[in-house]
């Protein structure tokens, strides 16, 4: 909720904001702790800070993309080091940008009413918030004051791939943050090394003996038994070709934590969403899909997550 609603909330000034975002949250104005809604500066997106005594938490609140500023932001899409491993360099140097404005009043707000600390957003804001969250977490031990024990979770809307690293990932990243993908939404598959195999794949499919409308069921990934057989080349052709190329530059980003990908089924089907099975490597692949914007919406998100829970709701009330 607090996620879709933020971009609602971005307007002329302040007092419209915090007004906007108590009309559309249910929180009290008096509740909404600090809000930087505007987004005039790259690598720094809007957010704010509320205190949600319902579920005792302070919430912090990231938004996606609205402006130029914002778009700035995403395609600073380089990666750069971060925690021992590399990240997206625009989203990373947001997550440090804004945990320097907001630490002080953050701890003030934690300490003052003992709540825990959650984290959110939607596109740039959800893969912000899951670095704030990695950077939290990871770095508890050089932490001050109430931060260095608060519980931390992050709830993650479209996130784009954002952070990787060798070896084994903590178990507590999987506990902690949740990111949640809608459909064929193209956001959380959106990274450099996914947009440069997608061009090879185009390149290979170029040098096939096949029709347009062939070529359009390979993009939609509608494969018929003629196609699946001249595809079969398409794995040695990449691995060479990557091979030649030397594409470090594009050294693979992916998703923290436990990834919950929900597809909202057409009215009339017994269930309103269903939770949809994940194969290997399922976040480094693109493809085309009519609904793949659609879907990323904040709107069509809290259409779907609206109708699973009502299931979920259901099913245990049963």
């Amino acid at each position: 909720l607090y996620s879709t609603h933020v971009f609602q909330s971005s307007g002329i000034n302040a007092e419209y904001g915090v007004n906007v975002i108590s009309e559309m949250t249910g929180i009290t104005p008096n509740k909404i702790v600090m809000t930087q809604l505007k987004g005039e500066n790259p690598l720094r997106p809007g957010y704010y800070i509320c205190v949600d005594d319902a579920t005792r938490s302070v919430v912090l609140v990231i938004r996606g993309t609205l402006t130029l500023s914002d778009a700035l932001t995403d395609i600073t899409c380089l990666n750069k080091e971060f925690l021992g491993g590399i990240a997206h360099h625009g989203i990373s140097v947001s997550a440090e940008a804004i945990y320097d404005e907001i630490r002080v009043i953050l701890e003030k707000q934690l300490e003052h009413t003992g709540y825990d600390l959650v984290m959110c957003g939607h596109s740039l804001g959800a893969g912000t918030a899951v670095l704030l969250t990695l950077y939290l977490l990871e770095n508890r031990d050089k932490l001050s004051g109430v931060l260095r024990n608060v519980d931390i979770s992050c709830y993650a809307y479209a996130p784009p791939p954002v952070f990787n690293i060798a070896g084994e990932r903590p178990a507590i990243w999987k506990e902690k943050i949740i990111t949640i993908v809608n459909g064929t939404d193209i956001i959380p598959r959106a990274s450099l090394a996914n947009a440069y195999t997608l061009l090879l794949q185009m390149q290979y499919v170029e040098k096939l003996e096949v029709s347009l409308w062939e070529r359009c069921s390979l993009i939609m990934e509608k494969k018929t038994d003629r196609l699946e057989l001249l595809m079969e080349g398409l794995d040695d052709y990449l691995e060479q070709t990557r091979s030649t190329r030397r594409d470090e530059v594009f050294s693979r980003l992916s998703h923290v934590g436990r990834v919950l990908w929900i597809k909202r089924l057409p009215r009339g089907s017994a269930k309103g969403a269903v939770l949809l099975k994940q194969s290997p490597g399922e976040w480094e692949r693109s493809f085309i899909d009519f609904r793949m914007l659609a879907d990323h919406w904040p709107h069509d998100y809290q259409k779907t997550l609206e109708r699973f829970i009502h299931d979920e709701s259901s099913e245990s009330a049963s």
